[in-house]
C-alpha cells in the first residue's frame, strides 16, 4: 500500500540508526529527513529549524517560512 508521502522526494536524509531518548526508550532505525532553502551566511547565525508533526511534512514548514518572507516584504 502506497504512502502520501512516497511521491515526495525533494529533501534529503540522515540515517541515525537506533535512536536512543534520555528515558532509554530507543526508537529503531530512525531517519531525520530536511529540507534546506538559501544558504548559511558567513557566521551561520541565520539557520532556522522548524519541527513538523510527525504526520506532517518539509512541505509544511515551506509554507510557514516562506508566508514569514512575505509578511517581512510587506512591512519594508
Amino acid at each position: 500500500m502506497s504512502h502520501y508521502r512516497d511521491g515526495v522526494n525533494d529533501y534529503e536524509t540522515l540515517l541515525l540508526g537506533d535512536f536512543e531518548f534520555q528515558s532509554g526508550q530507543v526508537l529503531p532505525d530512525t531517519k531525520l529527513t530536511y529540507k534546506t532553502y538559501g544558504s548559511l551566511n558567513s557566521d551561520h547565525s541565520n539557520a532556522i529549524l522548524i519541527a513538523v508533526p510527525v504526520n506532517g511534512t518539509h512541505e509544511d514548514a515551506a509554507a510557514i517560512t516562506h508566508m514569514g518572507r512575505l509578511e517581512q516584504s510587506a512591512s519594508r
